[in-house]
């Protein structure tokens, strides 16, 4: 590239940089002049072209252990989670339900009893 296209090309990118975000004047805030999808073509463009793109943020990485806190993983407090109360509960619902039935021939043999005497006329005297 010859000196003088770097010159426009780094005018032209202090003027991005004004017109890609938002603005603060006086005590209210303006929106950008490019929009985010106008900035991703000039972008796109500006790539294809073969020059570097200035505004580019580096990916946040976890790749060191570490939180956004700059703690690692390991030193911080081993948490444990509360769960749901019905998975707390559900040893003492299976339980309750294995009881009921163990019981539940004698229960079924003492209903058909009582439903077979109701027939008969027994339960009415």
């Amino acid at each position: 590239e010859t000196e003088g296209n770097c010159a426009m090309a780094a005018q032209v990118m202090a003027q991005m940089a004004r017109l890609m975000r938002p603005q603060k004047v006086g005590n209210k805030w303006h929106k950008a002049e490019l929009s985010a999808k106008r900035v991703a073509k000039l972008r796109k463009e500006w790539i294809l072209s073969g020059r570097d793109w200035e505004f580019e943020t580096p990916p946040k990485s976890n790749a060191g252990g570490e939180n956004w806190g700059g703690v690692r993983m390991e030193d911080l407090p081993r948490v444990w989670q509360k769960g749901h109360k019905h998975d707390k509960l559900k040893a003492v619902r299976q339980k309750a339900i294995a009881e009921n039935m163990a019981n539940m021939p004698r229960m079924i043999e003492e209903y058909r009893s009582k439903v077979r005497a109701f027939r008969r006329g027994d339960a009415l005297s």
